[in-house]
């Protein structure tokens, strides 16, 4: 049997589609006039800003300095601070414009009392799954983990990928046998 459509039946179709679609597509767009800026917790932010950045740090306790790094992009600098754990926490900002930047990487390294080696790295990469690990040039372990706002992420995504990087440092160190 050979099927063939109506336009009347394909024109209803095509209008059922669109009515249905739209609203759906319009839940996930980013408006013009909040593109590129921070927003509220429901809409897309398209770039992250130190400030959407220090609002998380100071949610989870952690002390910072805001300052800049060697091309002039701001960079947040931590440590010392009872809430975290390992040597140092900085969150670097990349592609960055006025209203903010398009990523950030957060980066921490420790000094293990143990001495790590890679099979201790590439263990805990396994079952890492936002971020990675690994040596530097002097040997200490580090993670990182990289965020990036193209195309838009929201703002209680965010929150939650600084807080799950937040709470990795301190499985991280105990893996790493750091103080």
């Amino acid at each position: 049997m050979r099927l063939t459509f109506r336009p009347v039946a394909v024109a209803t179709a095509v209008a059922l589609a669109v009515a249905l679609a739209v609203p759906a597509m319009a839940q996930g767009t980013v408006s013009k006039s909040t593109a590129g800026a921070t927003s509220s917790s429901g809409q897309m932010m398209t770039k992250i800003t130190t400030a959407d950045v220090a609002a998380i740090l100071d949610e989870a306790g952690v002390r910072y300095e805001i300052t800049t790094d060697d091309v002039g992009d701001p960079l947040i600098v931590a440590d010392g601070t009872a809430a975290l754990v390992g040597e140092r926490l900085a969150v670097f900002f990349h592609d960055c414009q006025p209203v903010g930047c398009e990523d950030i990487r957060m980066y921490s390294y420790y000094r293990s009392r143990s001495g790590v080696g890679l099979d201790t790295i590439n263990e805990y990469n396994k079952g890492l799954r936002w971020g990675r690990a690994f040596l530097d040039d002097d040997n200490d372990p580090v993670l990182e983990l990289d965020i990036n706002a193209t195309g838009g992420i929201g703002r209680e995504a965010l929150r939650v990928l600084v807080n799950t990087y937040l709470s990795s440092m301190n499985t991280f160190a105990a893996k790493v046998d750091a103080p």
